[in-house]
């Protein structure tokens, strides 16, 4: 009553798994997750409104990282990835490690990341596109292109018009 029994082989080449203490035999292996069990030694879930709350404050972290750097995609993006890897540390080495929780952040941060660099270069063509028919004044009109100008039209300076 109240022990456990693993029965098993020390020696078969098959049965080895690398583990932080080394490869050990599977046997040394199971028994080692049955004590972690019993000890309660094992990763609890974050509940739902500290996941909310964690993410809220890691992407408000990548997204001032962005806002520092609004002229530098590049700048935005090294900035992301410091806070990143400091948010990663500071996360998971903390709640994991010396708390127990579990948190799934860095897909949804990976994610964000990438959608954010996304979102600055959409945003840098778009004003470059707005900024090139400015200084040329075009006006959506096919100019030179072989059709005859619409009304209300105005032809463009230097630039000859068909028909």
């Amino acid at each position: 009553s109240g022990k456990i029994v693993l029965l098993g082989w020390e020696d078969n080449r098959d049965d080895l798994y690398t583990t932080p203490a080394g490869k050990l035999p599977g046997v040394f292996v199971q028994a080692n997750y049955i004590e972690s069990l019993l000890d309660s030694r094992y990763l609890h879930v974050l509940p739902f409104w500290g996941q909310i709350v964690l993410s809220i404050m890691w992407f408000g972290c990548i997204e001032l990282a962005f806002r520092i750097s609004k002229h530098s995609v590049g700048k935005a993006l090294a900035r992301a990835i410091v806070v990143f890897i400091l948010g990663a540390f500071l996360f998971y080495y903390i709640a994991v490690v010396n708390l127990g929780f579990y948190l799934a952040l860095l897909p949804p941060s990976l994610l964000a990341v990438l959608l954010r660099c996304w979102y600055e270069w959409f945003e840098r063509e778009k004003g470059e596109d707005v900024e090139h028919v400015g200084k040329t004044g075009i006006s959506g009109h096919d100019v030179g292109g072989g059709s005859a100008p619409g009304p209300g039209s105005r032809p463009v300076e230097g630039v000859k018009t068909s028909g």
